[in-house]
């Protein structure tokens, strides 16, 4: 296939990914008989395997961080390339399901260090996909709580953008945060994962000058709300079992 592209469109031919397998087990196998590692940009997998999970068919969707060690190993041995998970669904139709999905997003995207994260089903039918349909029904239409977990990422990260060092010393938090091409945006995705515990936090910004920003909540009973302003460093709170996104625009500097 590379072959017959390049010689019909040369430059203009578009990149290739590999392997896609359908998880970790089999993919460094497929890496390994390439027959030319420089025809392939990245390597890109799914997520529907995972050791010590009783449902085969659906990963580790509900215990995301069974995968940290298969992403720790796959980033090392093959990180030289741009590493992207191109497909995955897992349940979606409660908060703890969107909450597990806001986490293996974090794995993939701080541990694995992926460029990008595809759920598989933007539509579908009742009861799956990010946003469920029935054919039969033209008046049905359900947005999924993991859909709001999946929008803390997506509605506020672009294209380009670049992921920069964030951390906590309070292990129940997972924190992430993404700095656009001019550095003039920042947004940052911190989910707290105790179930019954609020979290205060003492925020601190190296190298980048906060001129006003927004934050936006999702938990058991708020889907993405905008929670008002939020235009310096300082102490923040974070609900038990929610997600919050910080949405900043420099100051200039």
């Amino acid at each position: 296939v590379w072959n017959k592209l390049n010689t019909e469109m040369g430059l203009a031919m578009p990149k290739m990914l590999a392997p896609e397998t359908t998880g970790f087990n089999n993919v460094g196998s497929y890496i390994g008989n390439l027959d030319n590692l420089s025809h392939v940009y990245g390597y890109a997998h799914h997520l529907y395997d995972c050791t010590g999970d009783g449902d085969s068919t659906n990963g580790c969707g509900s215990a995301p961080d069974r995968y940290l060690s298969n992403m720790d190993s796959f980033k090392s041995k093959y990180g030289n390339k741009p590493l992207l998970q191109t497909e995955y669904e897992h349940k979606p139709k409660t908060w703890t399901d969107a909450m597990n999905t806001a986490l293996l997003m974090h794995n993939s995207l701080t541990v694995e260090q992926v460029t990008a994260y595809l759920y598989w089903e933007l539509f579908w039918g009742k009861g799956s996909g990010l946003l469920s349909l029935d054919p039969k029904d033209s008046n049905y239409f359900a947005v999924n709580p993991v859909y709001y977990a999946f929008k803390h990422y997506s509605a506020f990260i672009d294209s380009g953008w670049q992921r920069v060092d964030a951390s906590t010393n309070n292990s129940n938090l997972r924190i992430s945060a993404y700095i656009s091409p001019d550095n003039q945006k920042l947004t940052a995705v911190i989910i707290n994962t105790t179930a019954d515990t609020d979290i205060t936090i003492d925020l601190t910004f190296k190298g980048f000058s906060i001129s006003k920003g927004e934050l936006y909540r999702s938990s058991q009973t708020k889907r993405c709300v905008r929670r008002g302003s939020y235009n310096r460093p300082g102490l923040l709170t974070l609900p038990a079992n929610s997600i919050t996104t910080l949405v900043l625009s420099a100051g200039g500097g």
